[in-house]
């Protein structure tokens, strides 16, 4: 039998199609990779909202059945109300409830509502009303005594 009627791959043609194929097999792997790395990340951000859900809700329902705290309360995980902790396998959650405190209203009233009659009484007397690219006040554009305004 000569050499031309046998039929098969040289070694060379072989190690080329095994290379090609190693390089198509990284890229497709590489990208499983990628993906595996990302829907990990996409549950753990997940299980993290679910959690701070549930111990806000948590804290929501104790505010509700206690009042505010006249003092800044850490509330516990789980809650003294008996039920199942929301942050499990070695997350921990904490609540605090701040008191709250408002400004003394005499001193709003003065500094807001001086400000605010202020800038009625500018828009009454007809000056500008918000500062000097404000809207103009008085006539409201039109002009009286008899004359027209040059677009009407």
């Amino acid at each position: 039998m000569s050499r031309r009627a046998q039929r098969g791959f040289t070694l060379i043609e072989v190690m080329f199609a095994i290379a090609i194929l190693s390089m198509a097999m990284t890229v497709v792997f590489s990208s499983n990779i990628i993906a595996a790395r990302s829907t990990m990340h996409s549950r753990a951000l997940t299980r993290a909202t679910m959690m701070g859900r549930c111990r806000l809700t948590e804290a929501e329902a104790w505010l509700v059945r206690n009042q505010l705290p006249p003092l800044d309360k850490a509330l516990d995980d789980p809650p003294t109300m008996g039920e199942q902790p929301c942050c499990t396998d070695g997350v921990t959650c904490d609540a605090q409830v701040d008191k709250i405190e408002l400004p003394n209203p005499a001193t709003v009233e003065t500094a807001a509502g001086n400000q605010i009659l202020g800038q009625a009484a500018s828009a009454a007397s007809g000056t500008s009303f918000g500062g000097a690219s404000g809207v103009r006040g008085g006539d409201g554009g039109v002009a009286l005594g008899g004359s027209r305004a040059p677009w009407a």
